[in-house]
């Protein structure tokens, strides 16, 4: 089909238009589209992008909702498939490096992440497709805490938040020094009197999980003698406050030394966050199809050279340049299909009974649900759609019904973006409304008097806001 040609008499530099045009087709599936953009004194410029169609949406069905539909989960038998979430999208700076990515646009815009309403179109969105827990990456250093309003503003007071399971991935890259036995436990009574107690806090033989991304951050300023020590009475502080107990999982990739130290300091299992040069052959620019077979060997490698079990880590591509630039490392050729390979690919791994966890549990991580900055995200989008959570569908729920695609525009809600911000100079910290600062590498702001302080915790410490024009 051709559409009828728009046209904007005139525009500014640096601005943009927006154009919008419906069609109605007449079956599902995918058409390749393609546009064309002139301007006087310029040359022509052609794009060209996929996009799926979905059967039309019953208005029947949502007739009468002024909410997001509740979540259908569908039944995945013995697999539990989690999710890490990236909690760092909670305001336009954040976001504006996917400005030049525009086809990475989440379907909810650029959200804030502290947003319930936000929170509960992916928990249903995610539990109907069958992610039946979310990985919350958590940050932590010296007791200083930052980017929570994710979890704590946004999943936790979600209306469906008790129907999806979560835990935490500790975010522990901090800086040497940063690990000790006095601050193991404090994190750990942290976790205990604010997670551990909810009914919905994700289990494995009866015992909360943690995930540890830098492992060797932990040995590095403690000793695996140390960590030991400090794993023991963690797992005993859990047991004695009689929440269940702890299940420490380490992310490691397949080096014998590595492997060899997680298991002498009592770790429960590995994991992994992401594999990004797996089977690039020593190059920057890789097919995505090779990551799928070098994830297989990694996961078996590791199972391999290690006593306590591997939870199969997919993921969903990398593509970094958002973040990192024009050299960044990328996987080219991605698509849900191969992912969906994968996927089947850790089924099978947890199939067999020498991979099982305690008492038979069938675990997968998925790395991410919206990574859009490094380019691993299954998060519905603007170029995917739900194609990615619809491949974790037909793996983990074969037998289920394809959920129908309601979204917020469906039902009168959103838009969810964050209006973009203008450059202020100075702040009145006496206002509440003024003190919306992001801390890295320190404590949470006070206020006190109108007087903005924080405690640095590490050698690189960040404070920053945006503001907006109202």
């Amino acid at each position: 089909k051709v559409l009828q040609a728009r046209v904007a008499n005139s525009l500014a530099p640096g601005k943009s238009v927006r154009f919008e045009w419906e069609e109605t087709f007449d079956r599902p599936g995918t058409v390749l589209a393609a546009a064309s953009a002139a301007a006087a004194g310029t040359s022509d410029d052609q794009k060209t992008a996929q996009f799926t169609l979905y059967p039309k949406l019953d208005k029947a069905a949502i007739a009468g909702l002024k909410y997001v539909p509740e979540p259908k989960p569908v039944d995945t038998g013995d697999y539990l498939v989690g999710c890490y979430n990236f909690p760092g999208w909670r305001d336009y700076g954040a976001w504006s490096v996917l400005n030049d990515f525009p086809e990475r646009k989440p379907i909810l815009g650029y959200y804030h992440d502290g947003n319930p309403e936000v929170a509960d179109w992916q928990i249903s969105w995610a539990l109907e497709h069958g992610i039946k827990f979310l990985i919350y990456d958590w940050y932590w250093s010296k007791g200083g805490r930052h980017l929570e309003e994710g979890l704590h503003d946004g999943f936790l007071k979600a209306k469906y938040q008790e129907k999806m399971k979560f835990c935490l991935l500790w975010a522990n890259h901090n800086g040497p020094g940063s690990h000790s036995e006095a601050d193991m436990m404090a994190v750990t009574k942290y976790w205990i009197d604010n997670y551990f107690r909810r009914p919905n806090y994700l289990r494995v033989g009866g015992k909360n999980v943690i995930v540890i991304f830098s492992p060797n951050g932990i040995t590095g300023d403690m000793g695996v003698d140390g960590a030991k020590a400090a794993f023991a009475k963690m797992k005993k502080l859990c047991e004695d406050s009689e929440v269940g107990g702890l299940y420490l999982v380490a992310c490691a990739g397949p080096w014998a030394e590595q492997i060899k130290q997680i298991n002498d300091e009592g770790y429960d299992a590995i994991s992994g966050y992401n594999y990004p040069s797996a089977g690039d052959k020593g190059q920057n620019v890789a097919p995505y199809s090779w990551m799928v077979d070098a994830y297989k060997d990694i996961w078996g490698q590791i199972a391999d050279m290690s006593s306590i079990p591997y939870i199969p880590l997919c993921e969903a591509g990398w593509d970094s340049r958002p973040w990192h630039g024009p050299g960044a490392r990328v996987r080219t050729g991605k698509s849900a299909e191969l992912f969906q390979q994968m996927l089947s690919n850790a089924k099978s791994y947890d199939d067999d009974p020498k991979h099982r966890l305690p008492e038979g549990q069938k675990l997968v991580f998925i790395e991410a649900w919206n990574e859009f900055g490094e380019g691993d995200y299954i998060e519905p989008n603007a170029g995917d759609g739900f194609s990615y959570l619809e491949a974790v569908r037909q793996v983990f729920a074969p037998k289920s019904k394809q959920p129908a695609i309601v979204v917020p525009k469906d039902i009168g809600l959103g838009p969810y973006d964050i209006p973009v911000p203008v450059l202020r100079t100075s702040w009145d910290f006496s206002k509440p409304e003024e003190r919306a600062w992001t801390p890295s590498g320190m404590t949470s702001p006070t206020f006190e008097g109108g007087v903005l302080r924080a405690e640095i915790t590490s050698t690189d410490p960040t404070l920053s806001a945006l503001w907006v024009e109202i």
